[in-house]
């Protein structure tokens, strides 16, 4: 079984597609709508409110946000989890179709996203000539693709605004005035002796011929001597009344910096390279790189330069390599540490668990169609410090049973027998906690539930191994010992038929006597095993050290959620120092485009000062440059990304001066989730925008104020303006004119006609025939200028109308059909985003929002409250399932519930892990957490079972669970170190390092508590049934009495049409119900108290109260209830006390308030460590309030072990 397992994990883990991301469909459907010259305002208008308004009301739509930018709307469509994409899909482009939209507007696109790509990576060719252009550098860049393009692994080139351009005709107006023809003439002549006529096919002899006229124009010089006729018979050509250029379309300017070749500021083209889909990533960008390599050094690219971004094929390459160094590091630790506590050879079998486990879990991803990507990379990752804990365990079991005499056969089988059930229940937990993550909702929780596939997997094989290959190959490798070392205490946890086999197997073995032949390991760990045995005894014997041990996690996690938690805050994914840093440089309104490449050209010189650059690329597109700078690797290098960014900040910041908006931030991890700071600007319909943009720029200089914020942006923000035309209405009826007969004449003077295509090597390239008086740009007052011509002849638009200028904005954003503007920020490194949004809604409740512009949260949690609250309910659900399956070990509610105690400590170590090693509770702190949750009580479990099964055997509780803790030390102790030091590896990267932190802390503190506060709570295990009854189950009975009945009334109610809860009157009711209800069960209870008997819920319960100085009385019943509330109000009392006292002594109402709350709050811990200390260690199990009365309470079934004696071992 063994080689075949490592015959076909090894052939699925060459089999396995590899890839950057998994293939996931993201529930989103994106509509694109085209309007050509339609400004923000006029394409919400007509084409966005209009497209929401159409698909609003299909079923399976979650969330409708759209952006409307000049010439393009926009809108995006969140899917509920359940529906079904293809059909939502389908319904909205069968819904958009039916739409009224402006005639000149494109038919509106809809299409599905998924992650699913086969990039390769883009290759930046560059100049290193200055003469040569960037139309060089296209037709090399149109030449690679032509050689490479379906070669080998390659499938698609695309250069990026390569040879896509228009030829745009500018037309003399004075010269064609002149010969008398209109514009549309010419363009209609071009179209004319632009085209083939087929003329049909005929039989010539035997065959059968194609025959068609050749009019095909093929280049722009056959454009040129095309004929356009005019008048009196007379024919010119082209070129005499026009000229003719390229119009590359949506250009964008790139400019690149290649540091190891000393290139700065070198114009360039970027080429995304594709894969063909059965090719594996890897394989295909080695190839694919050996292909350009060798094109590269053919002549026609001289003095070209050349390097990769984007590199798939690189980062996958890493993530393999890192797995791969993360794998061989853990196995060699826990190789290590497993032979430091049990030896050579079953540190080798429990170490071989791991890779046999990945083999299984290779082998079944390939087997239902999964990809192996980052994802299952984590989810790998995570699992290398928890599979060998199970194997861990079953060899120094049947390692502790060989030392006692067995021969290997009867230990491996007595190991697995022994710890098998809890094993299973372990590793349960562990599967279970990750289920949640399957259902997640949004973007990131689709691509979340990549991780619990794998961990289960791999998980399951793990227990798999450890329960038969593992005992298997210990078995095989041991040999029979001739020397046994008795241990009294652990024959007496073995059954009748346990100790008949292990007196055969002893035979004649030789009982070990003499200290010197004890192992090194031996003479380590017995005096740390005797260590913890006495101190384990000494707390046994004592309550009030017990319970001194079970309140100080309970202490520590409550001042770790008041104190600790709230120094941390929370960021969905924090940047960390990596190798990326991006830089967004926004222009002033109205700069031109030559004047922000002329600023861009100082820019290049900044970033060829910094010494970590490797290489960036600089777009220019409309007014905003953005740069992607790549700085060597983190090992290679002396300073920090964040430092980097200081510096880039230092040396850009000239330029806010200029009127640029700066904005330099180090990458993030992971899917975009949007800035950390952030609010929403909400307007209904009737709003005008200015008065939403004049809020939104209050709300953007408020935020811009506020320390430890930067890059602070708008959603919507001032774009140049625009001129709106009012046309004089008499004048135009005088000349038989309207708006819109004359508006395709101001159409055509500013943008020309279509004129056909010509077919280019590569590409087929628009004609647009237009004026040249505007080809250089345009000026108000020269549109003034442009006759229109009417029934009476040429008039000038400036003539019929006037014009003014005013402000808008450059893009406008819906959200649920309202407009709305988000406002964000990203945090300066060390800030918390807590405190800032604090006083952002603090600014936004002080202000005086115009009538129908409100605000709500915005921002990167605002964004993600799905998920994080889907999180939150994961987690919740893990701990209900693991309560459950506890619950059906172990038979028992109390013992789940101790258990689960350990996971406290689990929190409190985590969030000391975050504080010390700087970082914020997080997406990876959640996710470790919940990993921490499921493997936390795992040491916990085998400890209860091992002790039920030595009270099984006739041992007291106590000695049961120390005996039980004792056996265990050492695994414990194994098993916890494997695992921390194994995730330490991961440490280094800025990803993983919280989630490492998160279970290394957690679970070094957690096992440290383990050891000794499970064992005291399972010796109080009736002290913590008798409390749960009493502060849990009686307060959930006397509510949900009251609650219960309340609640039948409202269904018969609803149940007949009555109206009662909603109304005032009902709720009036349904209170004054509640309440009477609540004050009738006390007063019941009251009574039989004061006679001496069972309440109600003391009844159900089984909860007996007694007197110690006798018969309970009445008196000493209502003396208990009065002190009860007393010492209950006291803290607050305490509070309100030093609350006034401070504002007396300083005048400072945040003084005052501060102080009352802290003093409330220790007031109230010290009540609550009094009161578990007073019912802990007092004869009756008494509260404070208990004791003043000398009232106690005892269970009908007594099982007290406070009598017991703690026998000294």
């Amino acid at each position: 079984m063994l080689i075949l397992i490592v015959l076909i994990g090894t052939f699925a883990a060459i089999r396995i597609p590899k890839e950057s991301n998994p293939d996931v469909n993201f529930g989103m459907v994106v509509i694109t709508t085209v309007y050509p010259g339609a400004s923000s305002q006029d394409i919400d208008s007509l084409i966005t409110e209009k497209v929401e308004n159409q698909i609003k009301n299909i079923d399976g739509i979650d969330k409708i946000t759209s952006t409307s930018v000049d010439s393009v709307s926009s809108t995006t469509v969140m899917l509920k989890n359940d529906a079904d994409a293809d059909t939502v899909t389908s319904e909205i482009q069968d819904s958009v179709r039916q739409l009224s939209l402006p005639k000149d507007a494109n038919d509106p696109v809809v299409k599905k996203i998924t992650s699913k790509n086969n990039s390769l990576f883009n290759l930046v060719l560059y100049s290193k000539n200055q003469n040569f252009n960037v139309d060089y550098l296209k037709e090399r860049a149109g030449i690679l693709e032509n050689a490479l393009e379906g070669k080998g692994a390659i499938d698609q080139i695309t250069v990026t605004d390569g040879d896509k351009y228009d030829i745009e005709i500018l037309v003399d107006q004075t010269k064609l005035e002149s010969l008398g023809i209109p514009l549309s003439q010419v363009a209609s002549s071009i179209q004319a002796f632009n085209s083939n006529q087929p003329l049909g096919t005929h039989k010539i002899g035997e065959r059968e011929y194609a025959f068609r006229i050749d009019g095909e124009v093929r280049s722009i010089v056959e454009l040129k001597q095309l004929p356009i006729s005019v008048a009196a018979g007379k024919v010119t050509t082209l070129e005499n009344i026009a000229s003719i250029k390229k119009v590359y379309a949506d250009t964008t300017d790139l400019t690149v910096g290649n540091k190891a070749q000393g290139d700065i500021g070198k114009v360039a083209v970027d080429i995304m390279f594709e894969k063909k889909s059965s090719s594996s990533i890897l394989s295909a960008a080695v190839e694919a790189k050996k292909r350009i390599e060798e094109e590269m050094k053919k002549q026609i690219y001289h003095d070209i330069g050349y390097f990769y971004t984007n590199d798939l094929g690189e980062y996958i390459s890493e993530d393999y390599s890192d797995l791969a160094v993360n794998m061989v590091s853990t196995l060699a630790i826990v190789f290590v540490i497993v032979s430091m506590f049990v030896g050579g050879m079953e540190s080798f079998i429990a170490t071989i668990s791991i890779p046999l486990a990945f083999f299984i879990t290779f082998f079944v991803l390939n087997f239902f169609g999964y990809t192996m990507n980052f994802l299952t990379n984590f989810s790998l990752i995570i699992c290398l410090g928890i599979a060998v804990d199970t194997a861990t365990v079953v060899v120094q079991g049947a390692s502790e049973f060989i030392k006692l005499g067995y021969k290997p056969l009867n230990a491996a089988l007595l190991s697995v027998k022994t710890y098998k059930n809890s094993l299973i229940s372990g590793t349960a937990t562990t599967v279970v906690v990750f289920f949640p993550l399957m259902s997640l909702p949004g973007v990131m929780g689709k691509f979340l539930a990549y991780i619990p596939i794998t961990i289960f997997v791999t998980l399951l094989a793990s227990l798999f191994i450890s329960l038969t290959i593992t005992p298997a190959l210990f078995f095989k490798s041991s040999r029979e010992k001739k020397l046994f070392t008795p241990n009294p205490d652990a024959e007496l946890t073995l059954t009748e038929d346990e100790k008949f086999i292990l007196a055969q197997d002893r035979g004649d073995k030789v009982e070990k006597t003499e200290s010197s032949q004890r192992s090194w390991r031996d003479k380590i760990f017995d005096p740390l095993n005797a260590w913890y045995d006495k101190h384990l005894g000494t707390i046994l014997q004592s309550a009030g050290k017990r319970v001194i041990v079970v309140i100080i996690p309970l202490v520590v996690t409550i001042f770790t959620m008041w104190l600790v938690s709230p120094q941390l805050g929370f960021i969905m994914m924090p940047a960390s120092d990596n190798e990326y840093l991006t830089i967004s440089l926004t222009a002033k309104v109205g700069l031109t485009k030559e004047a922000i490449k002329e600023k861009s050209q100082e820019i290049h010189q900044i970033f060829g000062t910094i010494p970590e650059l490797v290489n960036y690329t600089s777009t220019i597109k409309g007014n905003k440059i953005d740069v992607l700078l790549r700085i060597s690797k983190k090992g290679e290098r002396k300073r920090s990304s964040f430092e980097v960014e200081k510096d880039l900040v230092a040396k850009l910041d000239h330029l806010v001066m200029q009127g640029f908006q700066v904005a330099v931030a180090t990458r993030g991890n992971g899917p975009a989730t949007g800035k950390e700071i952030g609010i929403k600007i909400i307007a209904d319909g009737n709003v005008s925008f200015d008065k939403l943009s004049k809020v939104s720029r209050d709300f953007k200089h408020f935020l811009a104020s506020i320390p430890g914020t930067k890059n602070v942006s708008s959603s919507s923000e001032e774009s140049a303006g625009q001129f709106l035309f009012e046309l004089d209405d008499q004048k135009l009826a005088l000349l038989g004119l309207t708006p819109q007969s004359i508006g395709p004449s101001l159409y055509l003077a500013l943008n020309g006609l279509e004129a056909g295509s010509i077919k280019g090597e590569y590409d087929t390239h628009k004609i647009r025939v237009k004026y040249d008086d505007f080809s250089d740009g345009i000026s108000p007052e020269q549109l003034m200028n442009t006759s229109i011509i009417t029934p009476a002849g040429k008039v000038l638009l400036g003539n019929i109308g006037s014009y003014v200028f005013k402000p808008s904005t450059d893009a406008i954003t819906r959200e649920k059909n309202q407009i709305t503007i988000s406002i964000g920020a990203n945090l300066e490194n060390g800030y918390k985003a807590e405190p800032i949004n604090a006083k952002l809604t603090e600014y936004a409740g002080k202000y005086q929002f115009p009538a129908g512009i409100s605000s709500s949260a915005g921002g990167e949690t605002e964004e993600n409250s799905d998920l994080l609250l889907s999180l939150l309910s994961a987690l919740i659900f893990s701990l209900i399932a693991i309560f459950a399956i506890l619950v059906l070990q172990f038979n028992s509610y109390t013992q789940p519930t101790i258990i689960s105690y350990s996971i406290l400590m689990g929190f409190v170590g985590g969030s000391f892990g975050m504080l010390l090693t700087g970082h914020p509770y997080s997406l990876m702190f959640m996710i470790g957490f919940i990993a921490l949750v499921g493997i936390v009580v795992n040491n916990a479990i085998i400890l209860i079972d091992s002790a039920n099964e030595n009270m099984k055997l006739g041992h007291t509780r106590a000695d049961a669970i120390r005996e039980s803790a004792r056996s265990r030390l050492r695994p414990i102790l194994s098993t916890t170190l494997t695992t921390v030091i194994g995730l330490a590896t991961l440490t280094s990267d800025g990803f993983f390092a919280p989630l490492a932190y998160t279970i290394m802390f957690g679970l070094s503190i957690a096992t440290v508590m383990t050891l000794f506060a499970i064992p005291a709570l399972y010796q109080d295990e009736y002290k913590l049934r008798l409390l749960i009854k009493r502060v849990l189950l009686k307060p959930l009975l006397m509510i949900g009495v009251p609650g219960g009945l309340l609640g039948m009334v409202y269904l018969i109610c609803l149940l007949f049409g009555i109206p009662f809860i909603g109304t005032v009157y009902g709720n009036a009711a349904a209170i004054a119900l509640f309440a009477s209800g609540m004050l009738f069960l006390i007063g019941a209870e009251l009574v039989k108290n004061c006679r001496g008997e069972q309440g109600w819920r003391q009844h159900i319960l089984g909860m007996i109260p007694y007197s110690l100085s006798g018969e309970i009385r009445p008196r000493q019943i209502i003396k208990r209830i009065l002190i009860k509330f007393g010492v209950f109000l006291l803290p607050l009392i305490l509070g309100l006390l030093t609350g006034g006292l401070a504002s007396l002594v300083s005048g400072n109402v945040f003084v005052s308030q501060t102080a009352s709350t802290v003093m409330t709050i220790v007031a109230y811990l010290f009540y609550l460590v009094g009161n578990l200390y007073s019912f802990w260690t007092s004869p009756g199990h008494q509260f404070l309030h208990d004791r003043f009365t000398q009232i106690g309470f005892r269970l009908k079934k007594h099982e007290d072990q406070d009598s017991e004696p703690v026998h000294n071992q």
